[in-house]
């Protein structure tokens, strides 16, 4: 179960309804339960090893807090042990069981609930807060379904206190969430599931394409990942906020970013903060001289690429990323804004590095990256690239009234998310785009509610009605 199946917002009616209607005191252990039901229904083969991980960082955690000396280091090793151990015991043998009779599932949101539990534990051995006495807050804290897909990373800072109080239902609040929802589904269902039809098709056999068709799937990928998570992250704040429960932003209109250290302040924002304030300041940050903080910009994003996947795609990735930014810190600083040509070619050169870098993340290979990045300059064609991309879509829609809708409603649903991202970027108080609708007038504001709902359901339908494309969020597969 995924945000994108219709049963899980039936799933999510029923669960907000018990947990609004049980008294205060019990609402936490209603939101446990509805979590460990949500996880369940998409990998229920893995639900004990998450409550048993769960009682184990509880258990850590309140070692940690109440030793001193030796023995709090002694416990904050077992507690990282245990849960790197179980992330990099289980991919390992995901990736040495995967044959084309076989593969190992690994557990829903593996890698996020690994991240928010080490943090935790971190952050009570620093004395930033004391352990929970709860269980089920602590459990609650670590698996919340809302969270444990995709992210964010929560620090325990921000979601625990919020836990310790009990909530109510805010219909003053509910507009602003379910304007999340909608602009969220409008980037998932209606661009980022239709994106996915051609860079699919050419992911899956990259030598079967060249010259422009190459270059077309490699700028579909990169768009269908940045609609898929901005998608995923609005649908994750609505959501929360519907139970009363204040999520931090995720994902914040990156591709306009003009520096790759802008780009990743914007790009999955828990995950940037997690790996600056676990990896690259205990590594040393930018305190010992420049060469030793280019060497922890590198370690930091491969470390980054690690947690992505196991492959060597995700290393290259990574290590692309952390020579971006290297070399980014040797240039000579300008303010933004101090000029338009700088900031006009600061954000072009960002985009193009971080489509190059995007190549190696989705690839199946090295050679097949490099094959992308090389064979688009060969053969170019508008004829061919034409041919490969009516090709993709009629492999899935099969008549050709179809194709040309589902092409032509794709191009209008990026070109809206576009303009969505520009507004909340440009005109949206703090970036806030579900508040900068409900401020509209009124007759605007129901156009837009209107044309929402429209576009979303057309999304819908043209996925075959169930989402079939991409019913599930790309990065939950990381």
């Amino acid at each position: 179960m995924t945000f994108m199946d219709l049963g899980f917002l039936l799933f999510f009616s029923l669960a907000a309804a018990v947990y609004y209607l049980v008294p205060g005191r019990w609402q936490n252990a209603a939101l446990l339960g509805a979590s460990w039901v949500f996880y369940a229904f998409s990998t229920p083969q893995w639900l004990p090893v998450l409550m048993l991980d769960s009682l184990a960082v509880y258990l850590l955690g309140r070692r940690i807090g109440a030793a001193a000396g030796p023995a709090r280091k002694r416990w904050l090793a077992g507690g990282i042990a245990v849960t790197l151990g179980l992330l990099a015991l289980l991919r390992a043998a995901s990736a040495a069981l995967h044959t084309d009779a076989f593969t190992l599932a690994l557990p829903l949101g593996l890698s996020f609930f690994t991240l928010q539990a080490l943090g935790y534990l971190i952050d009570v051995y620093r004395g930033n807060y004391a352990a929970e006495k709860s269980f089920v807050n602590l459990a609650l804290f670590v698996s919340f379904f809302c969270c444990v897909i995709s992210g964010p990373i929560e620090r325990g800072n921000n979601l625990l206190p919020q836990l310790a109080k009990p909530r109510r239902f805010a219909p003053d609040k509910a507009p602003h969430a379910l304007l999340h929802l909608a602009f969220g589904y409008l980037f998932k269902v209606a661009a980022a599931d239709l994106l996915a039809v051609y860079a699919n098709a050419v992911y899956g056999d990259v030598h079967a394409y060249t010259g422009l068709a190459l270059t077309a799937g490699a700028l579909c990928y990169g768009f269908q990942l940045y609609f898929d998570f901005a998608g995923y992250s609005l649908l994750a704040l609505g959501f929360a906020e519907l139970l009363g429960i204040r999520i931090n932003k995720n994902f914040d209109t990156p591709y306009f970013s003009r520096s790759i250290k802008e780009f990743w302040s914007r790009w999955h924002m828990s995950l940037s903060a997690w790996l600056r304030e676990y990896v690259y300041i205990p590594l040393g940050g930018n305190r010992k001289g420049p060469a030793r903080k280019a060497l922890n910009l590198v370690l930091t994003f491969l470390a980054s690429g690690l947690w992505h996947g196991t492959g060597l795609t995700f290393l290259v990735w990574g290590l692309l990323h952390g020579l971006y930014q290297a070399a980014e810190n040797l240039l000579p600083r300008k303010k933004p804004g101090e000029s338009r040509l700088a900031d006009f070619l600061g954000w072009l050169v960002t985009f193009l590095l971080v489509q190059v870098a995007w190549v190696f993340f989705r690839a199946g290979s090295l050679s097949d990256a490099l094959y992308v990045l090389t064979a688009q300059f060969s053969g170019v064609s508008l004829a061919g690239l034409w041919a490969a991309v009516f090709g993709a879509y009629n492999a899935v829609f099969q008549t050709q009234l179809l194709v040309y809708a589902a092409l032509a409603f794709t191009l209008l649903a990026c070109g809206l998310c576009v303009l969505c991202d520009c507004w909340k970027r440009f005109r949206a108080p703090d970036g806030d785009l579900a508040a900068a609708a409900l401020g509209l007038p009124a007759v605007r504001r129901w156009v837009l509610y209107y044309g929402l709902a429209a576009v979303v359901f057309a999304g819908f339908l043209l996925n075959n009605g169930y989402f079939a494309t991409a019913a599930n969020t790309l990065y939950q597969n990381f």
